[in-house]
């Protein structure tokens, strides 16, 4: 873990003073439902080789779920340092990254909502609003605990619903 954290600082060329201190890509926890399904129609093709439709309509459901994987692999990336938080999203269909960033001492207010699916952390500055979403339960509670560390008590607040 900490020679991917590493490389990741190298690549986004973050100072020797600013260190990851958590990062996480949700998209692989959150479609992995389609993983699965993908692989059921992939083996029933093979079984119902000897039935053509069956077996080219089994095939190609397991290759557009995987294709679907491939695509949104990679598309958010949530970033915790020691200066700030960062979220990394690229276009699905133009490959464009777009960057967001907020540093810890402009958060004037934290929300975190721990959810079954996946929870929500919404950072909010003066001018500009954070969201790192579809984190399941351990990651999750690092980020919160994380960020209790480094937010005052006053900024941090569960959400109430």
């Amino acid at each position: 873990a900490e020679d991917e954290r590493q490389r990741e600082k190298e690549r986004l060329r973050l100072s020797d003073a600013e260190h990851i201190l958590f990062m996480e890509e949700p998209s692989g926890k959150l479609f992995w439902p389609l993983a699965l399904v993908s692989g059921l129609f992939l083996l029933t093709s093979a079984w119902a080789a000897g039935e053509t439709v069956t077996s080219f309509m089994c095939l190609a459901a397991g290759l557009s779920g995987l294709l679907v994987l491939s695509l949104m692999k990679g598309q958010t990336k949530f970033y915790l340092t020691s200066h700030r938080a960062l979220v990394r999203k690229r276009s699905l269909w133009k490959r464009a990254i777009g960057w967001h960033g907020l540093r810890y001492e402009d958060v004037q207010r934290c929300i975190y909502d721990f959810r079954p699916v996946g929870g929500r952390i919404s950072l909010a500055g003066d001018r500009l609003r954070i969201e790192i979403s579809g984190l399941p339960g351990s990651p999750m509670t690092e980020a919160v605990g994380i960020l209790r560390e480094i937010l005052p008590a006053e900024v941090m607040c569960k959400n109430p619903s």
